[in-house]
């Protein structure tokens, strides 16, 4: 009787190592197959920070460059506002000098128009 207790007590610890062992293997299976999802997604993710360091710098460059273009436009605008401005005062003195000279024809042809009769 001791001997079949023994036995059976046995046969049960060596289906419960076999089980074990089987769920070890399955663990361990699975174990590698996430290693090796972890290490593609760590790849992946390198190529992306990759990428996004790539167009950022290209962000940066396309920035500055734009930076650059709006200062000359400014600079541009300034000028043309300065042109724009004595344009306006040569026009002003031109006016003024017309006006001055209708005048003086208009006293002239009066002083002439009074001679004359």
């Amino acid at each position: 009787m001791k001997h079949d207790n023994i036995n059976e007590r046995y046969s049960k610890l060596a289906k419960e190592q076999q089980s074990s062992l089987k769920l070890i293997d399955d663990l361990k299976s699975e174990l590698e197959d996430l290693s090796n999802t972890l290490e593609k997604v760590k790849a992946e993710g390198a190529q992306y920070e990759e990428t996004l360091k790539r167009e950022c710098e290209d962000l940066r460059v396309e920035s500055e460059d734009l930076s650059d273009l709006l200062k000359t436009k400014d600079r541009m605008l300034e000028d043309q506002n300065i042109v724009i401005a004595n344009q306006k005062k040569l026009v002003k003195e031109k006016e003024e000098e017309i006006k001055q000279l209708t005048e003086s024809k208009g006293k002239y042809r009066d002083f002439y128009d009074d001679k004359l009769q």
